[in-house]
């Protein structure tokens, strides 16, 4: 769980990122409704920089300790969930979804890093049990590799929950967003994240091939959208996420 300062820290950049949000969104002819005032380019950019300037500044008085890995994603799942690494895991699922949502088509986005982390806190607190089976390395190969795939899917489940995708708007330079990832962007971007996870977390995937797994998840929950939105919205939905990935991971990378 993120200590009180990271906390505050996660609070001060999502405020920041909000008035980034409300400014960036009156720059474009799509803007949300009751917001007629359009500022010019330049200002944009100018007030753009200064609160990129502010967040980093926010996150420099973090407190730091030996942590290693920065915010990398994805990883095996057990190397994040040190209490040491809880905001480096906070950050890195913070990244994926910006990467997502970039990915299929949005330039103009309001993601709530406090939600994630709210997410991951739920996650660490109910999952405890799950937690310790799937880094358990005296248990057989293949309940372990079971309780990876359902703690992947859990924290989907859990990501998906909190919501982070606050705001976001399309543009058109970019590939344009599918019907799926427009219909329900929290849950496809949690699935993808989950899903990804559970990829990287297979023994015989190496560092030297984590780079693309994101890419192969996306690809992956696109085209399997359904069958993971009803196991998502289901009355037992980390059991039937868990089965649905556990379907899907031979295939993949």
């Amino acid at each position: 769980m993120t200590s009180l300062p990271e906390q505050l820290v996660l609070a001060v950049k999502d405020q920041l990122r909000n008035m980034r949000y409300q400014i960036r969104s009156r720059a474009r002819d799509r803007r949300p409704e009751g917001l007629d005032l359009l500022l010019p380019l330049p200002v944009v950019r100018a007030a753009d920089r200064v609160f990129s300037q502010v967040e980093a500044t926010a996150a420099g008085i973090q407190p730091q300790d030996d942590r290693s890995g920065g915010a990398a994603f994805p990883r095996p799942i057990g190397e994040y969930l040190d209490d040491a690494a809880a905001a480096d895991f906070t950050a890195a699922i913070y990244g994926a979804f910006k990467t997502l949502l970039r990915r299929f088509g949005s330039d103009v986005f309001l993601v709530s890093e406090q939600a994630i982390d709210a997410g991951l806190s739920r996650l660490r607190f109910r999952r405890a049990g799950l937690i310790a089976a799937a880094r358990d390395e005296t248990r057989p190969a293949a309940e372990r590799a079971e309780a990876v795939i359902e703690l992947c899917a859990a924290l989907a489940v859990e990501v998906a929950t909190a919501q982070p995708i606050r705001e976001l708007m399309p543009a058109g330079d970019v590939r344009p967003i599918s019907e799926n990832q427009r219909r329900a962007p929290n849950e496809y971007c949690a699935l993808a994240i989950g899903l990804a996870l559970a990829i990287a977390s297979k023994s015989e995937v190496g560092a030297e091939a984590r780079d693309g797994l994101i890419d192969s998840a996306d690809l992956a929950v696109d085209a399997r959208f359904n069958e993971l939105y009803a196991a998502l919205k289901s009355g037992k939905p980390a059991a039937a996420v868990a089965a649905e990935f556990a379907a899907l991971l031979p295939f993949l990378p």
